[in-house]
């Protein structure tokens, strides 16, 4: 093996960075001769693992005639829609699904609430 004491410091971090050493870029040339020489083998990178997360349980498929967005209750009022959503934001009216929409049947009485404030 070649004497480290020889080498140049950018050299010696050439070889820190092969060996992964931890933070070669910033040790000094005595301290990277001592970290070089610490190390036996270079690590075996493990290969990693990747856990899938459990996938979200799928909400039921929707008839989409079945469904009324906020779009079509603004247009039906006459309310732009930036407008609508802002009131919808600080109310305190949740939303069923990750847009604003509600199922026609089984939310009537939350788009009646929504149509209410609106019109105010």
């Amino acid at each position: 093996m070649t004497n480290l004491n020889n080498l140049k410091a950018a050299e010696l971090k050439e070889m820190a960075k092969e060996l992964k050493i931890k933070n070669w870029w910033t040790l000094k040339k005595a301290d990277l001769i001592t970290a070089i020489n610490t190390v036996e083998e270079p690590e075996v990178e493990e290969p990693e693992i990747k856990l899938t997360p459990k996938k979200e349980e799928k909400e039921e498929e929707v008839n989409p005639n079945d469904i009324i967005t906020l779009k079509e209750i603004a247009s039906e009022l006459n309310i732009r829609g930036a407008k609508a959503r802002r009131i919808l934001r600080n109310s305190e009216i949740k939303r069923p699904y990750k847009r604003w929409e509600w199922h026609k049947t089984e939310h009537a009485d939350i788009i009646q609430q929504v149509k209410d404030l609106l019109k105010k």
